[in-house]
């Protein structure tokens, strides 16, 4: 096992009945681990109410290599490049210069790559896999240099003022301020200069993909058939699929692409379980306080202070649903706030989830960034973005503690204020999730915030406000959303 196992909880049919009391008395102990598992009482069943033959949703595609191995292209081009021209003379056949399709020279490495990745030749045809490597080969909108480039704005605050004080990145030629970045400069370095912007895009633009829309049946096809391809049919265990996960993203040698349905938006698409004036609205599940679109405004002695939020925030106030296939994965990351998290297994295969306590999230970063160094020195916002995973091996060694969770369908899995946590599906599944935040919360308030601050990253609402909101319950205020946190 490459983690020890967080803590099972299995309540009573009488603890259940408060959710935010159970998770209350259980806190002292399971907050250690970052993270745990709660199983239902025996009998707590809510009906899926999504409309799986109507249901349509965008994906993501994710390069599972590259996760942890940044892949360095351009020198992996040139090589292969290389090697080709050389098979090519070897042949007695003149060197030759790319094909070109529709304007654009293709990128041969690229392709090797992605149908190496996918079984070779053979399997691409035979599966009829050619649509989807022509999709990823396609090249994103190059970035467009503005028609005037001497009416200068910095892209970060958008303001043209002290234009003496504006650097142009060497790629897209954009500016910014130097006192907007972050961390800040003093003065203009020497040589080429790459803008935050294009950092992001091309850190992004590796692990993380825009995928296309599909029915929930077409999802199921693909991830079932990559499953069944992957393994040759075989049946496997978690524990194997495990291995191989991260034998994937440790080595960076095997070139695996999978789509993820992550971040869907309940209120748009739907939420698996029944919602009071929705599909199923009447169903005894549609008030039940584990329903996770009602868990961030609970109420009672332990209730959320989120109930005080007016606004539908989505993935804090309204649950975001998840579609999962083998090896699609969720980063390492923290709440947004440090709030709790709340996650429900409706259906399919298990997740498995690796947590870190809070107190060792310090040392989780510290080891971060030395395992990482490149990543971070483009990207210095990292751990904000859900891009990168560094296996719990590697933290282990370096005495950060890791606990893992196997949620199955029908189990809970609650992440604590600051635990950063992350992991990866086994297969086909859908889950859903919220955050939420009883009393106890607060005490990470002013941390998140000074997170926020360091980072230079807008707030999702005002502290000051849901304090007042909480502690004056009877006075006229309505609380909303800020785009940004003024101050602290």
């Amino acid at each position: 096992m490459l983690v020890p196992e967080a803590p099972v909880f299995r309540p009573t049919p009488e603890e259940f009945e408060d959710p935010l009391a159970y998770i209350a008395s259980i806190r002292e102990h399971a907050e250690s681990y970052g993270i745990c598992k709660v199983i239902p009482p025996a009998g707590w069943k809510p009906p899926f109410a999504i409309d799986k033959r109507n249901y349509r949703f965008r994906t993501r595609i994710q390069s599972v290599h590259e996760l942890q191995q940044r892949t360095d292209f351009s020198a992996a081009s040139e090589s292969f490049n290389r090697g080709f021209q050389a098979w090519l003379r070897s042949q007695g056949k003149a060197a030759k210069r790319n094909p070109v399709v529709a304007g654009h020279e293709v990128d041969l490495a690229k392709l090797y790559r992605l149908v190496s990745g996918r079984g070779g030749f053979e399997r691409v045809s035979d599966d009829k896999l050619w649509r989807d490597v022509a999709r990823i080969m396609q090249d994103a909108d190059k970035i467009r240099v503005p028609a005037n480039i001497y009416e200068l704005n910095c892209e970060l605050c958008k303001g043209g003022h002290h234009e003496d004080k504006i650097i142009l990145c060497d790629q897209c030629d954009r500016g910014c301020h130097l006192f907007c970045l972050n961390p800040p400069l003093e003065t203009v370095p020497e040589g080429n200069w790459v803008c935050p912007l294009c950092r992001e895009a091309e850190a992004e633009g590796g692990a993380f993909k825009e995928g296309h829309e599909y029915s929930l049946a077409e999802f199921e096809q693909i991830a079932n058939d990559f499953k069944d391809h992957y393994f040759g049919g075989q049946e496997v265990s978690w524990e194997e699929v495990e291995e191989a996960f991260w034998k994937i993203v440790e080595e960076g040698e095997e070139s695996i692409d999978v789509i993820y349905g992550a971040d869907l938006d309940s209120t748009q698409l739907g939420s698996g379980f029944p919602r009071v004036g929705g599909r199923m609205g009447t169903n005894e599940y549609a008030q039940a306080m584990w329903n996770l679109n009602n868990f961030p405004r609970l109420q009672g002695s332990h209730g959320s202070m989120l109930r005080h939020v007016d606004d539908s925030i989505p993935g804090v106030m309204v649950p975001w649903v998840y579609m999962g296939m083998l090896f699609s994965s969720f980063a390492w990351h923290i709440e947004d706030h440090m709030f709790y998290s709340i996650n429900y297994h409706h259906w399919g295969d298990a997740k498995r989830w690796y947590g870190i306590p809070s107190a060792a999230a310090n040392a989780f970063e510290t080891v971060f960034k030395k395992a990482l160094p490149e990543k971070f020195e483009m990207q210095p916002d990292l751990l904000f973005h859900l891009t990168a995973m560094l296996s719990p091996r590697v933290l282990r060694q370096h005495d950060v503690p890791v606990f893992g969770v196997l949620q199955e369908p029908g189990e809970f899995v609650i992440t604590f204020p600051g635990a950063y946590h992350g992991g990866f599906n086994t297969g086909l599944n859908c889950a859903e999730a919220v955050n939420f935040a009883p009393a106890d919360w607060l005490r990470f308030a002013a941390l998140s915030l000074d997170r926020y601050r360091c980072f230079r990253k807008p707030s999702l609402l005002s502290h000051e406000w849901l304090l007042l909101k909480v502690g004056a319950p009877v006075m006229p205020i309505t609380l909303h959303v800020h785009a940004c946190f003024p101050s602290a």
